[in-house]
């Protein structure tokens, strides 16, 4: 059977629902999954797979401290297929931005033995209400479904080993 495991850190809970989503299409197709919270692990226990995603959301466009420390930890791998999904926000207009966050973990992983083949970012409602007010429940339902459907195109992606890597161009780094 092939096995997959979903590495992720979420702040708010957006990242969590997109790597629970995410781990129902890979059953779906499949796969044998696991879901580990960075947050309650260290990577150098994590078991190897056939498979691993990593899912963050992004923070001050780049990935979590407490992630890179995670993603730092993992053992060193061989080869391993990799898929990375950033997670913004957004409210329900304007989409988010990924930054530096898939550069960060692109070129951490390959320092790790992954071969990432999978790049991309999805943005679930905006949740930095010190600069936002919240969305209202109407827009992040919406959003949600919109968004949701997004997600389980990725995972059909990641399952079949599909290559893609959507990154932001690097001349709008220096926002980063």
């Amino acid at each position: 059977m092939k096995t997959a495991i979903i590495h992720f850190f979420s702040g708010t809970g957006n990242t969590q629902h997109a790597a629970e989503l995410t781990k129902k299409v890979l059953e779906s197709e499949g796969y044998s999954c696991a879901l580990i919270n960075s947050d309650f692990q260290n990577g150098t226990l994590s078991p190897e797979a056939g498979l691993e995603v990593f899912m963050f959301p992004v923070y001050g466009f780049a990935v979590p401290k407490s992630m890179l420390r995670y993603m730092k930890s993992l053992r060193l791998v061989k080869g391993i297929p990799a898929a990375i999904i950033s997670v913004g926000g957004t409210q329900g207009k304007d989409e988010g931005f990924a930054g530096a966050s898939v550069y960060q973990a692109e070129a951490l992983l390959k320092k790790k033995g992954y071969e990432v083949f999978f790049i991309d970012f999805v943005s679930y409602p905006e949740n930095w209400t010190l600069v936002f007010n919240p969305s209202s429940e109407k827009v992040s339902a919406n959003v949600f479904s919109k968004k949701d459907v997004i997600i389980e195109g990725m995972a059909g992606y990641i399952a079949s080993g599909r290559i893609n890597i959507n990154k932001c161009s690097r001349f709008n780094l220096f926002w980063s």
